[in-house]
């Protein structure tokens, strides 16, 4: 198992697809627009191009949402004390980055509906009707024709960006739901001996994604950087 690191849109997934000669397999694009979750590249038994969508827990997920609740109540809480002592500094880097990392989520999922107003309503099955495998605790298995059908179909499930060019834009995003996306490429040699691991970084707020993350630091035999 091989591991590439790098800083985000430093261009890890074009460099796997460089290696095993499909350029239009793992989606990239400019550094606006890059991987959010671990991406396995390994060798296909079949014909055709594969690609398992494993997700969190709606347990998992129903945490952060309240996490989000929970911390624009501390937000509004800390807001009325600085009203109250104009002296205190009302700059705090970790909080702005925070709150957009939160708001990041929320508007990829739900989109003009990220301003629902309980947890109930971010839960609603209707939500994810297009993942009826997240509900369940399944993994979601798509197959594809090409390279490029898969790259066009795993973009929601993989990319922190909502545009495919030409135009195109996808309506949601599902990629603060999947913990690894595993693709499986037919027909390459190198793929029957190595496995090839796109690592979007750690310190994942989602438990088990971190705990992913490491778990796999630990089984590479090398990695690129």
């Amino acid at each position: 198992m091989v591991g590439v690191f790098g800083k985000t849109g430093a261009g890890k997934s074009s460099l796997i697809n460089a290696i095993i000669g499909k350029t239009n397999l793992l989606p990239s694009g400019d550094c606006n627009a890059c991987t959010s979750v671990m991406i396995r590249v390994e060798a296909s038994m079949h014909t055709k191009y594969e690609a398992d969508i494993e997700f969190i827990t709606k347990e998992e997920w129903q945490d952060e949402v309240w996490s989000v609740f929970q911390y624009h109540r501390d937000d509004v809480d800390q807001e009325n004390n600085e009203e109250n002592n104009e002296d205190e500094d009302d700059g705090d880097d970790d909080d702005d980055d925070e709150d957009e990392e939160y708001e990041k989520e929320l508007s990829a999922l739900y989109g003009k509906d990220r301003k629902l107003t309980s947890i109930q309503e971010f839960m609603d099955p209707k939500n994810f009707k297009e993942i009826p495998e997240f509900l369940q605790c399944r993994t979601k298995t798509l197959t594809f024709d090409s390279a490029e059908m898969l790259s066009e179909g795993i973009a929601k499930y993989t990319r922190n960006d909502s545009s495919q060019g030409e135009g195109k834009e996808l309506k949601r995003l599902y990629w603060p739901l999947v913990k690894c996306v595993t693709v499986k490429v037919p027909k390459i040699a190198l793929l029957q001996h190595v496995t090839l691991v796109d690592l979007p970084g750690n310190g994942d707020r989602n438990k088990s994604r971190d705990e992913m993350w490491k778990g796999v630091i630990f089984l590479l035999e090398t990695c690129v950087e």
